[in-house]
Order: C-alpha cells, then sequence, then structure tokens
C-alpha cells in the first residue's frame, strides 16, 4: 500500500460536517445503529456505528477487548456505512485507485497538528486529537480492503495513542504467563508464523503485526490492539488447522486471509503483558528452531524504521522510545526451522531465561 502526505488549513478540515453526516445517518437508520465498549491499552473507547455487517466486522476484530460499560470513554469512534444509510462525504469517496494491484492511502494532518486524516478511495476518517474523536464513513462494508477490516482505524488509533503515551509498534506479541515476548523485524521476517505457532500450542497472544508499548516504572507492559491477524496463502499452508477459519479478501488483488482469533482460540487472546524480551526472528536453512543474544544495535535496527515510519506522524518522540526499549530490554535471535511447531518450545526455553 502506498501513502502520501497532505498538509491541511484549518479551517478546511470537514470533521464538524462528517459528525453531522453521522448523525444524520444515525437518526434516519435507528435498527442500523449499534454501540459497543472497549478496554484499549488501559483506556476506555466508545465505538458507534452505524449499519449491521460494519458493525459486526468491527465487533469481530476487537472481541477480545470488548467489555461493560464503565465510565465516561477517553476515546470515542464513530463510523457509518454509505451503503447501509445513503449518506456519503461529498468528493472523498469513490476515488479510482491509481492502480489495480495497491491501494492509495493519503494521509492528511491539520497546520495546527490537531486533526488527522486517513483517506482511501474507499473510506475516510479523521481524529480529533483534542477531543479524542474519531468520525469516518466507509463506502460499503462489503468491499473494504483486508487491513480495514483485521485493524479498524489502526492508522488513527495508532496517533491517539502516541498522545497518551503508549507507541504503536510494527510487531507480534506473545505471552508465557506473565512473560511477554515481543516478535519485531520487517514483512516476512516471520513474526506472524511465531506468534502463531505459539498461540496454536497454548501461549497466550496479543498481536502479530501490530501492538502498543508503554513504559512503566517496573520496565514495559505491552497492549494487544487487535482480535485478528492477516495471512497469506505460504503462511495458512503451514498451518492447515486453521484454513478453515480463514476470512477471504473482498478485493482480487489481495493475496491474503483474515484470521478472527478470538472465534478459533476463545479466552487465549489478552489484553497486556510485561515484556522480557525482543526477539528478532528470521528463518534458516535448517529443521531445528534456535535462539541466541542479539545486540541492542541489531534490535533497534529491526524495531525502529517500520515502526515509526509507519506512523501517521513519524516523529523523534517516536524513535525516542523505541530506542529505549532497545536500550532496555535484552534481544535474542530466533532462528526459525522448517518445522514450526518447534517454534514454541524454543521460545518457552527463552522466556525460561529471561525470567530467571
Amino acid at each position: 500500500m502506498t501513502a502520501d502526505e497532505q498538509r491541511v488549513p484549518v479551517d478546511q478540515v470537514p470533521f464538524g460536517s462528517m459528525e453531522a453526516d453521522f448523525a444524520r445517518a444515525r437518526e434516519s437508520h435507528p435498527a442500523a445503529f449499534s454501540r459497543f465498549h472497549l478496554g484499549i491499552a488501559g483506556f476506555r473507547a466508545s465505538v458507534e456505528i452505524v449499519g449491521s455487517e460494519l458493525a459486526g466486522t468491527m465487533r469481530r476484530a476487537f472481541s477480545h477487548l470488548v467489555m461493560p460499560v464503565a465510565g465516561r470513554p477517553d476515546l470515542t469512534i464513530r463510523v457509518w456505512d454509505e451503503s447501509a444509510t445513503g449518506i456519503g462525504v461529498p468528493g472523498e469517496l469513490g476515488r479510482e485507485r491509481r492502480r489495480d494491484d495497491d491501494v492509495e492511502i493519503l494521509l492528511r494532518v491539520s497546520e495546527d497538528g490537531r486533526y488527522v486524516c486517513e483517506r482511501r478511495d474507499l473510506s475516510v476518517s479523521w481524529l480529533d486529537t483534542a477531543s479524542s474523536r474519531i468520525v469516518g464513513c466507509v463506502s460499503s462494508a462489503r468491499c473494504q480492503y483486508l487491513d480495514e477490516r483485521a485493524r479498524p482505524q489502526h492508522k488513527l488509533i495508532s496517533a491517539w495513542l502516541d498522545e497518551q503515551g503508549v507507541q504503536f509498534v510494527h510487531a507480534g506479541l506473545i505471552g508465557d504467563g506473565d512473560t511477554g515476548i515481543l516478535f519485531v523485524g520487517n514483512g516476512g521476517a516471520g513474526k506472524s508464523t511465531s506468534s502463531v505457532a505459539c498461540l496454536r500450542a497454548g501461549l497466550s497472544y496479543l498481536g502479530d503485526d501490530f501492538v502498543g508499548i508503554e513504559s512503566t516504572e517496573s520496565g514495559y507492559t505491552g497492549h494487544g490492539l487487535f482480535s485478528s491477524c492477516l495471512l497469506n496463502v505460504h503462511h495458512l499452508e503451514r498451518f492447515p488447522d486453521l484454513k478453515p477459519h480463514a476470512v477471504p479478501a473482498h478485493q482480487e488483488f489481495e493475496d491474503k486471509s483474515i484470521l478472527y482469533l478470538e472465534d478459533v482460540f476463545p479466552g487465549a487472546l489478552r489484553r497486556s503483558v510485561s515484556i522480557a524480551a525482543i526477539v528478532l526472528p528470521r528463518v534458516v536453512r535448517s529443521e531445528a528452531t534456535t535462539y541466541r543474544r542479539a545486540s541492542k544495535a541489531e534490535a533497534l535496527f529491526a524495531i525502529a524504521p517500520t515502526s515509526v515510519m509507519f506512523l501517521p506522524r513519524p516523529s523523534q518522540r517516536a524513535f525516542d522510545r523505541v530506542a529505549e526499549l532497545a536500550e532496555r530490554v535484552p534481544a535474542y535471535w530466533l532462528e526459525l526451522g522448517s518445522e514450526v511447531d518447534q517454534i514454541p518450545d524454543a521460545v518457552k526455553a527463552m522466556a525460561a531465561e529471561v525470567s530467571r
């Protein structure tokens, strides 16, 4: 996916008009309105949706974070489905893609930094950082892209969490008891394979691609954000027992499928865990999976580029956070052999080592 960024004059930000459009959609289609509440990285979020199919998709992606109403929300997310309501955003949706095999993502930031926008050909959303509100519209829940279905509003949620001191990172995260293992690296390094293999072996799961990290007095806490993962054909072949649960893409050029993991492994997903080790997976020509210590520089090089540059607003603050993480938390190479069922045993041995 490609991404560009624009600076927008404050008086051209359509946040207020989009909230009014959401209210019209809700008032004109009360039967299609639903609301649920989440616990995200220790914060309360209220999610309001107009569109039954869209609501089902979003709730499924956050399923392990759903919680009872618990006071005033820290973050409010409002989204509606244009096809279900007949109410759209003038001039925003229905643009042609530049290529038939990719998705253009246009990131906008208001000149004063208060508002952040993610715009695609089939969806647009704005975050107001001052009021902690997100409002968005999708053209149809039946044509959303894979990452929008698996990780709803993840770019704007990452921008909001950044303001709260929680760093969004491109990483997988599992827990062996209270010991959290953070898998980092570029796409294809083995983060998803390692995370899913550990989940299948009975370890707890917090994410395979994007998680939140937070510095605390006692160290670092990792937060799970989504109940889903994206696996391509190669990954699914390694986990044949998961293939019947794979949800296909709407778009022909997307070569991955979604797994809603709470459906497959109920109760195995966690919200938070203490991070005890940074792990750099890589595929090697061997059957066995082994691990060895990695340097702090190797850990930083593996986590910083994809985590910091992915953000809607890359910043020195984000780099400093991941640099401190790499400095304070021990790192290991995890050399992945061809036998995926050996991965959890190596991870458990590593977790026992760092927990001593």
